[in-house]
């Protein structure tokens, strides 16, 4: 199976949605009320004007998980680090999503997700760019965008500083672009709130107490630690095969590979400083692993150890979604 989703043809990309389909069709047997998130004020004033249904907000997640696995198979084919798996990293995604339903469940977490993923494809454009000035705006902007629907995403501003060093050499005035982008969304958003005397609410309800002085304050259900323990075992062979990444690397690939290691580990210490009341936060570190896991997945030679390897994640996604404890 895994054959189909070895070269990026159209077709082949199109298959990745009834592909999520399958991978999360725990939903279809296990009815889940929508998740209700704390701080997320904003998201809920839009949802409530909507009046969507829950089975809409289902498909509406697939389509926003699709995209999200797109833009990381654009990303990734870029600069041409999987040539034997070029859609491995969309599709590793997609699977790593289905081990929780709070993952692949619409909220404030996958709509940031979105525009997480938005800002790693400007940030990764500025490699041998001239002129960057455009990628730069484009990755902070799209950072803040993240940011007003769910502050922790303002987290990943450093990665603006490491993606400067890595890519072409940290510059003051360069970041200070990134940062022009970045508070502009939420600049206009603030405008709006205040002329509509909502600025308190928002911060009230939005930003107060996001920031926590305690480590690992994300709450976890059994099938989330499992989920979890999963993830990060999964992290850790990511970097013992580091070596992996190195070996017969272009430049450009190797400058890549590093940045997207860097976005691992600051995904990951994002867990340690905000109050985060959904185990969806993952997303964040699924979202450069899965790149990274891709690559892994795509230099195994054995066909027939890769497809086992497929069935297991798959089974075990599909077990974890229809379990309520």
């Amino acid at each position: 199976m895994l054959k189909l989703f070895r070269r990026n043809i159209l077709l082949n990309t199109l298959l990745l949605l009834p592909y999520i389909f399958v991978v999360h069709s725990g939903r279809f047997f296990v009815n889940y009320d929508q998740a209700e998130y704390s701080h997320s004020w904003l998201f809920q004033k839009i949802t409530q004007s909507l009046s969507v249904s829950d089975q809409n907000y289902f498909y509406f997640s697939h389509i926003l998980i699709f995209l999200q696995a797109y833009i990381l198979n654009v990303i990734a084919n870029r600069v041409k680090i999987v040539p034997e798996g070029q859609l491995f990293p969309g599709l590793v995604f997609i699977i790593l999503t289905g081990l929780h339903t709070s993952i692949f469940g619409v909220g404030p977490v996958l709509i940031s997700n979105l525009f997480f993923v938005l800002a790693l494809h400007s940030i990764c454009s500025i490699y041998l760019n001239k002129n960057a000035i455009l990628q730069l705006y484009n990755f902070g902007f799209f950072l803040g965008i993240a940011c007003v629907f769910y502050l922790p995403a303002s987290w990943f501003l450093v990665l603006g500083i490491f993606g400067l060093t890595v890519f072409r050499g940290f510059n003051l005035k360069e970041f200070l672009q990134t940062l022009s982008g970045f508070f502009t969304p939420i600049f206009l958003l603030f405008s709006l709130f205040y002329i509509n005397n909502s600025l308190d609410i928002y911060w009230n309800n939005q930003v107060k107490e996001f920031f926590s002085p305690y480590i690992l304050s994300m709450i976890f259900t059994s099938k989330g630690l499992i989920a979890f323990s999963i993830i990060i075992l999964l992290f850790i062979l990511a970097f013992v095969k580091f070596n992996l990444f190195q070996i017969k690397t272009q430049i450009a690939a190797q400058k890549f590979f590093d940045f997207m290691f860097w976005t691992s580990l600051i995904s990951f210490f994002s867990i340690l400083f905000f109050k985060i009341d959904s185990f969806s936060h993952i997303i964040f570190l699924i979202t450069p692993l899965s790149i990274l896991l891709g690559v892994i997945v795509s230099k195994v030679k054995n066909e027939l150890l890769v497809e086992t390897i497929h069935l297991i994640f798959v089974l075990l996604g599909l077990f974890l979604q229809l379990q309520n404890w």
